[in-house]
């Protein structure tokens, strides 16, 4: 299952937006690593720009932001990891009305 997600996530990472889904507001687009460099942990956050997109509860934003530090830990960056989730912790709240908010294609 892992595979598939990060296959898709490549896929994903090819182009900047897909077509709208039903019921959700906007499109799909991701910008990799917002404010963050592109590097070897690139699918990592394209996988978490899906999750941010189709947005949810709260439970689901953690476990999303939980899997970006995995990911990018399991790359061999834990410190970074530990890094960008204080980041998206703090910069990924619904409230904020940035482009990568939390649930950002249902608003």
């Amino acid at each position: 299952m892992r595979k598939l997600i990060i296959c898709f996530s490549c896929l994903l990472a090819g182009c900047a937006s897909t077509s709208n889904p039903e019921g959700y507001q906007s499109p799909f687009i991701s910008d990799g690593c917002s404010r963050w460099p592109d590097a070897d942990w690139y699918d990592c956050c394209v996988t978490h720009d899906i999750a941010y997109w189709r947005g949810g509860s709260e439970a689901q934003r953690l476990a999303a932001d939980e899997a970006l530090m995995q990911c990018v830990s399991d790359k061999g960056y834990p410190n970074i990891a530990e890094l960008m989730f204080m980041g998206v912790r703090v910069g990924g709240v619904p409230y904020l009305q940035t482009p990568y908010r939390w649930g950002y294609g249902n608003q």
